[in-house]
């Protein structure tokens, strides 16, 4: 896996990446009810203010992890959280905020743990 490409985050990123393929049948389950329990008012400003290279490189590496794995809902979950962690360092610029990086990483922290060692403990 060629980690480059996911932006400063590379090294968190390629751990989720990982961490996707080590996913039990009840942390998909649980994932998936948290993803689709979650409130999505993530803004298109911010999505398209981060949507850069490493976004679109962690997004895809994410969601192409999970293909075999689990659901749309889990592989949306993994997919977003990687997405968020690979622009982190972005958080307070071009609109992108911390209650972006939360909702969208909020349904992975929340099932498996912190996305990045500096996150807070896991949401719950």
């Amino acid at each position: 896996m060629n980690t480059d490409r996911f932006g400063p985050q590379c090294v968190e990123v390629a751990a989720l990446i990982r961490r996707i393929s080590t996913l039990t049948a009840d942390e998909v389950d649980e994932l998936t009810a948290v993803w689709s329990a979650a409130p999505w008012a993530v803004s298109d400003t911010a999505l398209d203010a981060t949507g850069d290279a490493a976004w679109n490189a962690a997004w895809n590496a994410a969601w192409d992890a999970t293909l075999d794995a689990t659901g749309v809902a889990a592989r949306n979950a993994a997919s977003w959280a990687a997405a968020a962690l690979s622009v982190r360092h972005l958080i307070g610029q071009h609109g992108y905020t911390r209650q972006h990086y939360d909702t969208l990483t909020g349904p992975w922290r929340q099932t498996i743990g912190p996305a990045h060692p500096d996150d807070e403990e896991t949401i719950r």
